[in-house]
């Protein structure tokens, strides 16, 4: 008996402590788990924090390009500062880019309006003159004195447009552009009627006539290709060159007509026109097409408030071709036409030239940002422009009034520009 409950007693304890190990493996197996659970956040947590380190070292670093930025422009502007003093780079300027700070894609367009006033030499159609019949058709002591009448283009309205891109790289741009202007003009002029002596002395025949009409037409067109660059000459100094190819072409005609009522046409030796379809007519059409090589540079001095004073100054040198078509003649039979006996001269020519032409333009100028991605200038400036002895007239009465005569053409007035960046 003694044995088995002895036996009895090892077996239970037995069974007792394989139900403790039972439970300490179970208990162990929980630890297990919850460590891997808390080694699983501890990873994500890990790689959290890495990921806020790295937009924490892209911030800094951000901030210090930023930093670097101002301090490099401050550096710029001191630069520029120096140089317009002389004490840095010999006084010259310093080629930082002058541009709006525009976040757009980088076009520009300009519109101009001009209203302009055209000039040409040559432009007398008739003299009051006391008659001479000994120097009537010859023009000696008593020919050409007196009053002349001249014809001048009104004052027109013309325009320019333009369009261009802002390259990527410091400061230069691409601009193209095209002008046109048209202008007319009509002029009529009488003998005296105060008194009997005078009459009217026609320039291109020599003759006395009592009323003389001209009408003048003048039609003008420019295109220019530049590239340019603007930069910084001081804080508010800043200047633009430019340079390219250059193309003009342009049509004049004048057309001027004579009658006379007082039978003084060659001293009399011809009845006196009726007024109406007797007379004298003189018409000269001119087309040139002239092209070539334009360089020039323009200035801006910002006064403050987002205004500022401009300059400009361009020179070209062209060369093309004149094409001319001068008629003359007188209607002495009255029929109103021109037959081929009453014809002086018909002709056709065309001749090469070359020439110089001088653009100068100054005015004020206002700038504004609209945002972040448009900037508007507006200016307002008197322009200038000449081509020199581009006017050629071939005269076929060679022993009155020379073979050739040369004459500028110029033009000025005012232009209105608004300039969009964006």
């Amino acid at each position: 008996m003694i044995r088995f409950a002895l036996v009895i007693v090892m077996l239970l304890g037995l069974s007792s402590v394989a139900l403790r190990a039972s439970e300490q493996d179970d208990r162990i197996k929980k630890l297990e788990e919850q460590l891997k659970t808390v080694l699983d956040q501890n990873k994500t947590l890990t790689d959290r924090v890495q990921t806020l380190e790295k937009r924490e070292n892209a911030v800094t670093g951000k901030a210090s390009e930023i930093k670097m930025d101002a301090a490099v422009q401050k550096a710029i502007d001191n630069a520029v500062a120096k140089a317009g003093t002389g004490t840095k780079y010999g006084g010259g300027a310093f080629l930082a880019p002058d541009q709006p700070d525009i976040k757009g894609i980088g076009l520009v367009f300009t519109g101009e309006y001009m209203y302009t006033k055209v000039q040409k030499g040559d432009t007398v159609f008739a003299y009051h003159n006391a008659p001479n019949s000994t120097t009537i058709i010859f023009g000696g002591a008593g020919g050409g004195v007196g009053n002349a009448e001249n014809t001048e283009l009104d004052w027109s309205h013309g325009f320019r447009l333009g369009m261009g891109y802002r390259l990527p790289y410091d400061g230069w741009d691409l601009n193209v552009n095209y002008a046109r202007i048209d202008a007319n003009s009509e002029k009529a002029a009488r003998v005296d009627a105060t008194t009997g002596q005078n009459f009217l002395y026609t320039p291109d025949f020599v003759l006395p006539v009592d009323l003389a009409r001209a009408r003048q037409d003048f039609n003008y067109n420019k295109i220019n290709l530049e590239l340019g660059r603007r930069f910084k000459v001081t804080n508010t100094l800043s200047m633009r060159v430019f340079g390219g190819p250059s193309i003009v072409w342009f049509k004049d005609e004048d057309k001027f007509q004579y009658w006379d009522n007082t039978g003084l046409l060659l001293g009399g030796l011809i009845g006196p026109f009726d007024g109406v379809n007797q007379g004298a007519e003189v018409k000269r059409h001119t087309q040139d097409t002239l092209y070539g090589i334009r360089f020039g540079a323009d200035g801006d001095f910002k006064l403050g408030h987002n205004v500022s004073i401009y300059g400009k100054a361009a020179g070209s040198l062209l060369t093309g071709e004149q094409n001319q078509d001068t008629f003359r003649a007188i209607d002495l039979d009255g029929n109103g036409t021109f037959s081929a006996a009453e014809i002086f001269q018909d002709t056709s020519s065309s001749f090469h030239q070359v020439v110089p032409a001088l653009e100068t333009e100054a005015g004020v100028a206002w700038n504004h940002k609209i945002n972040e991605n448009f900037n508007l200038k507006v200016s307002l400036g008197y322009q200038f422009t000449n081509y020199f002895n581009v006017l050629e007239r071939t005269d076929a009465l060679i022993i009155l009034r020379g073979n050739r005569e040369k004459s500028d053409l110029g033009m000025h007035g005012l232009v209105f520009r608004v300039k969009l960046d964006f």
